[in-house]
């Protein structure tokens, strides 16, 4: 049906975007009262249901399949996925393997490639990835552990952030926010760092009020709002900022700097926030 080959099109589309196998995507259409509900089963695991408009078509199912997949990114790669991309790296770079095996554990570079796909960014080559862990020596001390993520992603910028900042302009011209030191610091006091990253444990009200001062804040008109932290705060801002729809990526200064972006969005100062 239309509807199959559209699926196949969007995981094609999936893997291009994250850099990793996406399996089948599974989907059944069930009638209720008074809308449509769209299941969906990823690797197996069943995704929160998702509630069409009624009479919603096939754009609609598209749409709320890619942001179920997104939203289950990280997922998509565990133990066994990773060992079976790591032995096809092994293959044609056996050495790369090796070095980066024998410094790092394997959990660790697990923690990494979903750190990436945490914020729908696309994995690099995995062989590049290792060599970085081989060759940069605050990769092997444990207590640098929850800074490897940030780490990797900013050695690794050329591999993901040109692509990523033209997917974004293919909605229209960047709509840049940035926060000052202050507002920075009010926002990272209801975020935990835990050993899979930042968690943000504010209230679904706070959060919402938070992420309305950043919308209300942005120019009007079309184009990807866009949050630029300094790399220090990037990825608890960006803790705070997932789940939202439309997402809101979050850059750092440094990222945004190493892709030529001018920086000349409007300033959020800690009133902002306070008052929301």
């Amino acid at each position: 049906t239309e509807l199959v080959r559209v699926m196949a099109q969007l995981r094609y589309d999936c893997q291009a975007t994250l850099g990793v196998v996406v399996p089948s995507i599974e989907l059944e259409l069930r009638d209720a009262v008074p809308k449509g509900a769209l299941d969906l089963a990823i690797a197996g695991r069943s995704t929160p249901r998702q509630l069409l408009p009624e009479g919603a078509g096939t754009d609609a199912v598209v749409l709320r399949t890619f942001r179920a997949v997104m939203d289950a990114a990280p997922e998509l790669v565990d133990l066994q996925v990773l060992d079976r991309m790591l032995e096809q790296t092994r293959q044609s770079h056996p050495v790369v393997v090796a070095r980066a095996l024998s410094k790092v554990e394997v959990e660790d570079v697990l923690h990494i490639v979903r750190g990436f796909l945490r914020e729908r960014v696309r994995v690099p080559p995995l062989h590049v990835l290792l060599g970085l862990l081989a060759e940069d020596r605050r990769f092997h001390d444990a207590a640098e552990r929850p800074f490897a993520c940030e780490r990797a992603r900013a050695a690794l910028a050329d591999y993901w952030v040109h692509p990523e900042l033209e997917g974004l302009r293919g909605l229209g011209p960047l709509r840049i926010v940035r926060l000052t030191p202050d507002a920075e610091e009010l926002l990272v006091t209801v975020v935990d760092d835990t050993e899979a990253g930042p968690v943000a444990r504010a209230d679904a009200g706070r959060r919402h009020a938070w992420v309305s001062a950043i919308q209300d804040a942005s120019e009007a008109g079309a184009g990807a709002l866009t949050v630029v932290a300094s790399t220090r705060q990037r990825a608890r801002i960006a803790a705070i900022l997932r789940g939202v729809t439309p997402r809101i990526p979050c850059f750092s200064v440094d990222e945004m700097q190493h892709a030529g972006v001018a920086l000349n969005g409007p300033w959020l100062d800690v009133d902002a926030f306070e008052e929301a």
